[in-house]
């Protein structure tokens, strides 16, 4: 859908410093001329990005009160997360955003966000090496050191790897609370990634000679592969 791809547009904005202008502008005008109501929720979740965004902590200036990173960063993580879902669910739905993010919503979006949750605990250990090229705030990064940002060299220590491991459970034990039985098999689905996904990336990476990216994407995502 065009209005997710604008949204995917203004996060490669503040996470990488890069997007298609002229793509994001054309598709713009057509979503305020064939869809008022979503352009006015794109348009809010827009605002609430950049907010969001523009007072990102930073992963390294709380480093000599560690209980205060992890807290910080935790909790941009989860409100940047949970706007994105709300936004992409009212767009699958046909809802409006506010039905997700003031109303009470479904009874299974509350554990689908912290299965979301569970899920980014995955990806930004495999994407560690981006969040740290680019100075982003992340599950990794609140762990990491000054020197591991210097040096541009990821260290995946076992400490950094249990806690880790420690948040990925907790939001999967908040995911049951209340939880419809229907979605038990994206839970399992959630736990296979990260049981598989992780090792087989740090594989991937770990290969002496570059792999053709017609054989990785189907596996890992561009940004990933790039370490962006």
């Amino acid at each position: 859908m065009a209005v997710l791809s604008l949204g995917t547009q203004i996060n490669d904005h503040y996470d990488t410093g890069k997007y298609n202008p002229q793509y994001y502008t054309k598709s713009l005008r057509n979503l305020r001329r064939e869809n008022p109501d979503r352009y006015k929720d794109f348009k809010r979740y827009r605002k609430e990005t950049s907010r969001l965004e523009k007072n990102r902590p930073d992963p390294w200036a709380l480093i000599e009160n560690q209980d205060r990173r992890e807290k910080a960063v935790i909790e941009y993580r989860e409100k940047v997360d949970r706007l994105s879902l709300a936004f992409c669910c009212s767009v699958a739905f046909n809802k409006p955003l506010k039905f997700f993010l003031e109303e009470n919503g479904p009874r299974w979006f509350e554990p689908f966000f912290h299965l979301v949750m569970a899920s980014q605990v995955i990806d930004d250990y495999v994407g560690r090496r981006g969040d740290l090229a680019f100075n982003r705030p992340s599950f990794y990064t609140m762990l990491s050191s000054p020197q591991e940002a210097k040096t541009q060299k990821d260290e995946p220590t076992l400490k950094k790897r249990r806690r880790m491991i420690d948040l990925f459970i907790e939001y999967l034990k908040k995911s049951k609370n209340n939880c419809p039985s229907y979605m038990a098999p994206i839970r399992s689905a959630v736990v296979v990634g990260m049981a598989t996904y992780p090792p087989v990336a740090d594989l991937i990476k770990s290969f002496p000679f570059p792999i053709p990216r017609q054989i990785i994407l189907p596996i890992m995502s561009r940004r990933d592969i790039l370490n962006e």
